[in-house]
């Protein structure tokens, strides 16, 4: 933690074990981080094209690594969970009816799997 924080630490004998025994060496671990990041800055840029390649190829390495219904029971769990908070912030961000409309059908569709005995 300590390699990538902009302040310099400055160790004496309160200071926590795990910083004394390591604080010798986070002056190498900072300008490994300097180098590392400045090699990504100094990367050259990929057009939208090459990066959308890019992630259909990493897309069809994984595509049988994705599971479908575990998906989709982790967004019933997020959407049953936090349903009010989101509709509260739809509602305070003026949304548009459809979006609030829409999320409803959602919910109701999840609600009616679970009550099917899909989990």
């Amino acid at each position: 933690m300590d390699s990538f924080s902009l302040v310099e630490q400055h160790l004496d004998k309160h200071s926590p074990t795990n910083k004394l025994l390591y604080g010798k060496d986070i002056p190498q671990y900072k300008q490994e981080v300097k180098s590392y990041y400045k090699l990504v800055k100094d990367q050259h840029s990929i057009s939208s094209q090459e990066l959308k390649i890019f992630l259909q190829g990493e897309s069809k390495k994984h595509q049988n690594e994705f599971n479908e219904s575990a998906a989709l029971r982790e967004l019933c769990k997020f959407m049953l969970r936090y349903f009010s908070e989101v509709s509260q912030k739809l509602e305070q961000t003026d949304a548009p009816d459809k979006l609030k409309e829409d999320m409803q059908n959602v919910k109701e569709l999840f609600e009616n799997m679970k009550r099917s005995g899909w989990s």
